[in-house]
């Protein structure tokens, strides 16, 4: 947490020893070992060694940026340097305000004289020091008064002072506790609830943070908790969206798109810097607390085990682990702490927006429940019943809230011509196919940008009568890798997909489009963006492969009578190979879409149904999962699928359509080394910084020891047999 260890102490005194015994070297930053990175010991007049003192100007520049750095993460640091004059312990104190630390001194002043000159007539050659510059030190240092902004302990007073946390205040005396969660600029449910149960003396209040951004009221919420935060019964923790309010006050450079509104409501209001930097420094980074017989620990990120003084600050307010652990976090929570009656309480992330009380049996509750986009403030009171801990959730609906843009409805766009809106979009490109037909796809630079609209989404393979406004043929509307938008993480799967949802085997082809061509009186081929070419060809040659004329006649009158588009997985090995080995070529039956401007389809069943009809293979459903800890226990199992898994991975699909796919490692790994493969057969440098995980490089070390034979492999699949084999045979 935020504190800062000065040791101070002549050369000699044990210091570094005392560091090593005690494990601390890991939050050491030591003057000497920084000496001794800028320049080797020197030699003597005498022919021995020291460590020289002619760069200290820079070493003490270097010390003063990597405790900068330290301190904006809230990092414990101790110092290991002399620290022999007042001023040299006075130059922290600019930092030690600015990053709101706590300083201490431990002392090694009482060692006797006479013990540091025999240590240091023992230590190594080079970290001998002169003995009147020990003298000179432990005079200074015994003389010399202590700074009124440090505490002074000894070395043995530091386990006690820094292992563990202090004991929790002791809120015994309190009717309830209450506490509030996330607010983010939310101050309309905030004053509903001080309406409905007006501030009270006897209750003892606790807000987790994140007080302003995202929100349509930051400033309205910071003038209502400065009017109570020095209130004695109120408690402050700082979040991790207070860190910009920092910034704001300091002048430093804003870090974060979420405060730049806030900062123009800022600056249009009448609140200055003095008041919110009063606020800003009344904020803790926890809060540790006994009510009756239990003990809390209130965090804003939520944390596995209880914090000690070497825990940093950053951790305490995001939380340990990434964003989406939060359950992992507290099943250590409830492991460690189960036995204890020790209770978590935090906000900050809850991704799965779980209930308040879900891990209850863990010993945690979240706080978290984006009040900012219309959910609710959560509000968590605890108090006593017949001697036994009660508590009860409130939730409190935030109606005063600007969507986000996947969140708003979409418009009616009956009146609206398809053709002309997809027309003037500059992220869709247009092909005349001839005889009135356009294809249109959205563009590179959609792509690479992600510009994802009601347009570039559904410009994927869209076929168009653009006289008739008219769709012809069409495959599906763009879905994407699971994460890759805001509608395709696992938030948005557990907040807005409707369950039950299936999970079916990806293959690895390209797709093929069969329609019905109402010129020719004849099946419409397609691909990507055209009807005829290079790839429409192997979906012939593919086509009169796998099915007799019966079959196809049978697609042909299927797709003319009911007007709709049948979506092919066409997998040919011996003309279109990708990075998963078939053995024969195959036309797998995806879906069946109604070639219309909203996206419609037939469902699994149908689709099932038909293709035994018409004597097509179907594609595979896996499973099905009804609820979303099943799919997310699967999905986490899935992309760590090795090699005995050759396939490209699952597409998921809910009640509603909905879609995302996810790939597993071992596509990846082939996928990546596919490329690899490529640039060393024309002759390229590989750039080896890209090669992350050790597969890859054990793979590229495999090709390039090929040499010139490399040229003579024909594809990734039989690169990655050769490679396979020759692990048998090592």
């Amino acid at each position: 947490m935020r504190t800062l260890v000065l040791l101070r102490g002549a050369a000699g005194c044990g210091k570094s020893t005392w560091i090593k015994d005690n494990d601390l070297e890991k939050y050491t930053i030591s003057a000497d070992t920084i000496r001794l990175l800028y320049q080797s010991p020197i030699t003597t007049i005498d022919g021995g060694k020291k460590i020289s003192q002619r760069s200290d100007g820079k070493v003490w520049k270097l010390i003063f940026e990597l405790l900068e750095q330290r301190m904006n993460n809230g990092e414990f640091t101790i110092i290991d340097a002399t620290h022999s004059r007042t001023t040299l312990i006075s130059r922290y104190k600019k930092l030690i305000k600015e990053y709101r630390y706590r300083c201490y001194v431990v002392d090694f002043s009482d060692v006797p004289l006479d013990t540091v000159l025999e240590r240091n007539r023992t230590r190594e050659g080079y970290k001998f020091v002169p003995e009147d510059a020990i003298k000179n030190m432990v005079a200074r240092i015994k003389t010399q008064p202590n700074q009124g902004f440090v505490t002074v302990i000894k070395p043995t007073e530091f386990d006690k002072t820094f292992k563990t946390l202090r004991e929790p205040t002791d809120l015994s005396e309190y009717e309830k506790v209450v506490v509030f969660g996330d607010i983010h600029g939310c101050n309309t449910p905030l004053q509903e609830y001080f309406t409905e149960k007006p501030f009270n003396d006897k209750y003892f209040y606790i807000f987790l943070g994140d007080y302003i951004d995202r929100g349509l009221e930051s400033v309205e919420t910071l003038r209502f908790m400065m009017t109570i935060m020095n209130k004695d019964n109120v408690l402050l923790l700082e979040g991790n969206h207070e860190k910009q309010l920092d910034n704001y006050i300091r002048n430093q450079p804003i870090t974060s798109n979420n405060f730049v509104k806030t900062r123009e409501e800022l600056m249009c209001s009448d609140i200055n810097n003095k008041e919110l930097s009063k606020f800003y420094r009344k904020l803790c980074q926890l809060f540790y607390f006994k009510y009756n017989n239990d003990t809390f620990l209130c965090t804003h990120g939520g944390v596995p085990i209880l914090p000690t003084s070497f825990t940093p600050t950053k951790e305490i307010i995001k939380g340990s682990g990434e964003y989406e652990q939060i359950a992992e976090v507290y099943e250590t929570w409830g492991r460690v702490n189960g036995d204890k009656k020790i209770w978590q309480i935090n906000g900050h992330r809850n991704v799965f927006l779980i209930p308040m009380d879900e891990h209850l049996d863990k010993q945690c509750f979240n706080l978290c429940d984006n009040i900012e986009y219309g959910g609710n403030l959560r509000i968590l009171t605890i108090s006593m019943n017949n001697d036994l801990i009660h508590f009860e959730p409130n939730y409190i609906l935030n109606t005063n809230f600007k969507p986000r843009e996947h969140d708003k409805p979409k418009p009616n766009r009956k009146d609206v011509n398809n053709v002309v809106a997809l027309q003037t979009n500059v992220n869709v490109i247009e092909k005349d196919l001839g005889e009135g037909i356009s294809s249109f796809n959205f563009s590179r630079n959609a792509f690479r940008k992600g510009i994802w609209n009601e347009q570039t989404v559904k410009a994927r393979g869209l076929f168009v009568d653009v006289k008739e406004n008219k769709v012809v043929a069409r495959s599906y509307e763009k879905f994407f890798n699971l994460g890759q938008t805001d509608d395709s993480t696992l938030y948005a799967i557990k907040s807005q997909w409707k369950f039950p949802v299936k999970a079916y085997v990806k293959y690895n082809g390209f797709l093929g489009i069969l329609s019905w061509d109402k010129v020719n009186d004849k099946l419409m081929v397609c691909s990507k963006s055209l009807n005829k070419g290079e790839h429409v060809g192997y979906i012939e040659e593919t086509m009169y492969e796998c099915w007799t004329k019966e079959v196809q006649d049978k697609i042909r009158n299927y797709l003319k009578t009911n007007d709709s588009s049948m979506i092919f997985e066409v997998i040919n090995p011996n003309r279109d190979t990708h990075i998963i080995k078939y053995d024969e070529s195959e036309m797998i039956l995806l879906d069946i879409i109604k070639n219309d401007w909203k996206f419609s389809k037939l469902s699994y069943k149908e689709l099932n149904k038909l293709s035994n009809d018409f004597g097509v293979e179907c594609k595979v459903e896996s499973l099905t999962f009804n609820d979303f800890s099943d799919l997310n226990s699967f999905i986490t199992a899935t992309k760590k699928l090795d090699a005995k898994y050759e396939l490209e991975g699952f597409v998921f699909e809910d009640s509603n359509n909905r879609m995302v796919k996810i790939k597993i490692e071992y596509y990846n790994l082939w996928k990546k080394m596919r490329g690899v493969l490529s640039s060393l057969q024309k002759g390229k440098t590989i750039n080896l910084s890209r090669l992350i995980t050790a597969d890859e490089n054990y793979v590229t070390a495999y090709m390039k020891s090929l040499g010139d034979d490399i040229k003579e492999v024909k594809n990734i699949i039989e690169l990655r047999d050769m490679y396979e084999k020759s692990l048998i045979t090592e």
